[in-house]
């Protein structure tokens, strides 16, 4: 490795620690203040944390001697393949890490993505089945129909879906005494594993 490749290299992995550490720090305070960490944050971490394992060779507690770092020096002491084998090969590297963080950046919302419909979704079945035992109370029997159980409430039109858009399915067993409330799930099918169900 020549002297102004690692100089660019250290000074990746200078840049990662930094990032890597603000990324740590910002998630430490939001979790201690009560919220989730910011996604933002997480990839600050991640990117750091590649660029850092990228090069992770390089000894950055050698102090680069950046005072003689600049393109004149370089011309100066150089010759012209070395210096473009010095650019080309910083350059992959920054390519490589942008494209693995794009990557990361992509599959955490695709993954987060259907995460938080289904615990979305959990959520809002629960509010339904707290409404349905309060209209039992009300009227010792649950609906025959969630079309019951909304009637005129235009807040409670959303009950009819799941956050995959897809239609709940209610029924009332045993004479109106029972029910079973189910979202179809990621897989939009009825009755597959990935069901979420909630019954009495």
């Amino acid at each position: 490795m020549d002297s102004n490749s690692k100089i660019i290299r250290g000074l990746i992995k200078i840049s990662g620690k930094i990032l890597f550490v603000i990324g740590l720090v910002l998630n430490i305070c939001m979790v201690f203040f009560g919220f989730w960490p910011s996604i933002i944050y997480l990839l600050f971490m991640l990117l750091g944390g590649f660029m850092i394992f990228t090069n992770k060779d390089v000894d950055t507690s050698v102090k680069f001697d950046l005072q003689n770092f600049n393109f004149r020096t370089i011309g100066n002491n150089l010759k012209k393949e070395d210096f473009e084998k010095s650019v080309v090969s910083s350059i992959k590297i920054v390519l490589l890490t942008l494209t693995i963080t794009t990557i990361a950046i992509i599959g955490f919302f695709y993954f987060s993505k259907s995460y938080y419909k289904n615990q979305n979704t959990r959520q809002d079945c629960e509010e339904i089945v707290t409404a349905l035992n309060s209209y039992k109370k009300d009227l010792s029997s649950y609906p025959k129909s969630m079309d019951s159980l909304i009637g005129n409430n235009p807040l409670r039109k959303a009950w009819k879906k799941d956050r995959w858009n897809n239609d709940l399915y209610y029924k009332s067993i045993n004479n109106d005494k029972n029910f079973i409330l189910i979202s179809k799930g990621k897989d939009q099918k009825l009755f597959t594993k990935d069901d979420i169900v909630f019954k009495n």
